[in-house]
């Protein structure tokens, strides 16, 4: 949903929605474990304009937050129930359940959990667009600081995080853009690192001026 605020001043809009999704993790306490990590729930965001290039926004998320580990994550030699090598009999190398691994690993990560995500961003944008290939010129800069809390697990965690843009128009549709982007997670003690924000690269974003 969308509301504008048409009063004198600066025009604040607000914006609301759902969402789910689902991405790959490798566990933190055992690195040769992958995990998946489901993310549902309803956020809000409060956005104030400096100017026409420029804005704060402020969010708040709730949701809950589910790990599970299948039997098999892409090529990693990683299964839940947790695998280990032994020998059989005949001296062959075989792979069988290790339930002591899987007990302590649902220990910490099973069930979902209800989570409360406050964010606060800063946007500047002047890029300028083609609707054929995407990005044609101008810069962006998104700034953005943000964290979760998660009651039931006594956990909480932050995160901080940067991307810039450039893009230069060489001739009609032809360009060159460059892209900076940093971000980094925290929390204060092991059991909030579980449950502290992930990075990834992502090919919508690095292939955004790509058709």
């Amino acid at each position: 949903d969308h509301h504008v605020d048409r009063a004198t001043g600066p025009v604040i809009a607000w914006v609301a929605g759902a969402f789910h999704f689902v991405q790959q993790n490798v566990d933190r306490v055992e690195p040769d474990v992958a995990y998946l990590q489901r993310d549902f729930g309803a956020t809000g965001i409060l956005q104030y304009p400096l100017d026409r290039f420029r804005r704060f926004e402020v969010g708040l998320t709730l949701g809950g937050v589910q790990h599970y580990c299948p039997d098999n994550v892409g090529g990693l030699t990683l299964v839940c129930g947790i695998k280990k090598l032994e020998l059989d009999p005949l001296g062959n190398v075989i792979i069988v359940p290790d339930d002591e691994r899987t007990r302590a690993w649902e220990s910490r990560h099973g069930g979902a959990t209800f989570t409360l995500s406050p964010v606060l961003r800063f946007g500047h944008d002047t890029t300028r667009y083609d609707y054929a290939t995407g990005p044609l010129a101008g810069r962006s800069l998104l700034v953005e600081l943000g964290g979760g809390w998660l009651p039931s697990r006594g956990a909480a965690h932050g995160y901080a995080r940067a991307d810039a843009e450039q893009y230069f128009q060489i001739a009609g549709r032809a360009n060159i853009g460059f892209r900076a982007a940093l971000g980094t997670s925290f929390a204060p003690n092991a059991q909030s690192e579980l449950w502290q924000k992930t990075w990834w690269i992502s090919s919508a974003d690095n292939l955004r001026g790509f058709t």
